[in-house]
């Protein structure tokens, strides 16, 4: 049952938000959150919580992942530079030596 109680939501929700382009939001923040909020709803349609909720486990929850994703991505760069160091459980530290360098040159563009 979707949230307004009738029957499973219809499949492409994120896409028909998308393509609305009479309702835009004026604030960039608020269009991010709109997205993040149906891109849950479209993962898991019988959600269902407050708006406090929401923004504590839902969006939260999304954020993390995202952050997961990237800290891994930059973690697996600065290994790659002998930087940091993998160690027994996964545990990242300092390469011994290395603490002069601890700004690594990124990306520059």
């Amino acid at each position: 049952m979707s949230l307004s109680g009738q029957g499973d939501p219809p499949n492409g929700i994120q896409a028909r938000m998308n393509s609305e382009t009479d309702d835009q939001f004026p604030d960039p923040e608020v269009a991010e959150l709109a997205s993040e909020v149906m891109s849950f709803l479209e993962k898991h349609p019988q959600a269902a919580d407050t708006s406090e909720h929401i923004a504590r486990w839902w969006i939260l929850r999304q954020r993390v992942e995202v952050a997961l994703a990237k800290t891994s991505l930059a973690l697996d760069y600065l290994e790659a530079r002998g930087l940091v160091e993998r160690g027994v459980g996964g545990v990242y530290r300092l390469v011994r030596g290395r603490h002069r360098c601890v700004q690594a040159p990124m990306h520059q563009g």
